[in-house]
């Protein structure tokens, strides 16, 4: 599969993150290549900038309380966004990796159907952002398939996503040309959110492996809430 790795032109600490990345990626046999996200000074330009958000969503949270987060935030989305439709006008799955993502084993040769979470067993463990008291130690089963029932990831927000199964973080997916068109469909019909949150059930099937072939760099830049 045909990846790309999000990183921050300019910022020394996400440039050098992605170089160890791809340098991962490489060694385990992976097509990848490097891709400077959007940012908050750029975001504006965007198209998708001032489309209607989710009603009571994380993103229409942000833009009620705090510009600056909203344009960090939004510019995580955006990037999601311009790779979906690539994937979709693509007509090949692909894979979407943060900065921080570390490769540790080669392409899974697996069939999904929509999205693949590729870091699973990494996602509930530090330096994730999710490991929290209420998630640490969750682990995905061994093997491959939809989501558990017992995933404790629920979309908490009073909205039409209410109690859906929320993506642990961005940091590592798969895509298909399906998943990619059902999550743009999405957009237009129920608005934007933050990445992780948009990322449900609701949204896309989602899939997982593990053993997973990503895990995390071992320093979280966290430069998804600014920078």
């Amino acid at each position: 599969m045909k990846g790309r790795i999000i990183y921050i032109e300019g910022h020394a600490e996400s440039t050098q993150q992605a170089n160890d990345s791809l340098k991962s990626f490489i060694s385990h046999g992976w097509d990848v290549e490097l891709h400077a996200g959007v940012t908050p000074k750029t975001v504006s330009q965007s198209e998708h900038y001032n489309k209607p958000l989710v009603p009571n969503g994380r993103l229409d949270g942000f833009k009620k309380q705090d510009k600056a987060i909203f344009d960090t935030k939004m510019s995580c989305f955006t990037n999601h966004i311009n790779f979906w439709e690539e994937v979709a006008a693509g007509k090949k799955r692909m894979c979407f990796f943060e900065h921080d993502s570390i490769c540790v084993s080669p392409p899974p040769k697996i069939k999904f159907s929509e999205y693949l979470l590729l870091n699973c067993d990494h996602v509930f463990k530090a330096p994730s952002p999710l490991a929290l008291s209420q998630f640490l130690g969750y682990e995905f089963p061994e093997g491959a398939g939809r989501f558990p029932i017992s995933y404790p990831l629920k979309y908490y927000k009073d909205n039409v996503f209410k109690f859906s199964d929320m993506a642990p973080g961005t940091a590592a997916y798969a895509l298909t040309p399906k998943g990619a068109r059902r999550l743009l469909d999405a957009l237009e019909t129920h608005g934007l959110d933050q990445s992780d949150f948009f990322i449900n059930s609701m949204n896309v099937d989602m899939d997982y492996i593990s053993p997973a072939p990503v895990k995390f760099n071992s320093k979280n830049l966290k430069t998804s809430h600014g920078f």
